[in-house]
């Protein structure tokens, strides 16, 4: 039973993502690159970078993973998210599976002056009962607000369609020439 309904939260978590997240797209810019190194201290960890797609060697962003219960890692980019100075946002998704389904996500917002800014990431785990997860809006997403970006919890009713959002944080671009204080938090 418990496998049956974190198979139906994967299943909301694809389906809220196509009406969510419809501008990200796959990249020829970036991957994902896996490095594990075996100790007898931590074996089941492991490191995996974003790197450029044409030069692997180029390690932008390392996250570390647990290879016990990784299931999977995606690369995707949003293009044009109408934020002032944000040319792209890069999105990565480690996915992992043991006795639920738990889903990290880590944005990116690449400034035109080449300066990375990043979004705290998001965290969710799949369990029995509603499927609710948190998630990031931008501009250009549907329920997106001009010029900001929005964290939000999303509860989805039984036919994986959006039922509430609460919205938790809003992010809003104060200074577009300063890389450390490009996004102001505001609290809603």
């Amino acid at each position: 039973m418990k496998t049956l309904n974190t198979l139906f939260a994967l299943i909301a978590l694809v389906f809220s993502q196509v009406l969510v997240a419809q501008q990200f797209e796959d990249t020829q810019d970036y991957r994902l690159v896996m490095e594990t190194a075996y100790d007898k201290e931590m074996p089941e960890e492991g490191t995996m970078y974003l790197t450029a797609f044409q030069d692997p060697s180029q390690k932008l962003v390392p996250f570390e993973i647990y290879l016990e219960s990784f299931e999977q890692a995606t690369v995707t980019v949003l293009k044009n998210p109408k934020l002032a100075g944000v040319k792209e946002i890069i999105k990565v998704e480690v996915e992992y599976i043991a006795c639920s389904s738990y889903i990290e996500k880590h944005y990116f917002l690449v400034k035109d002056n080449g300066f990375w800014t990043a979004l705290p990431p998001v965290h969710t785990a799949f369990y029995e009962g509603p499927i609710e997860y948190n998630d990031y809006i931008f501009p250009t997403q549907q329920f997106g607000r001009v010029g900001q970006v929005v964290k939000a919890n999303f509860k989805l009713d039984q036919n994986f369609a959006v039922e509430t959002i609460v919205i938790q944080q809003s992010f809003s671009f104060i200074d577009d020439q300063s890389p450390s204080e490009g996004i102001t938090a505001t609290f809603k």
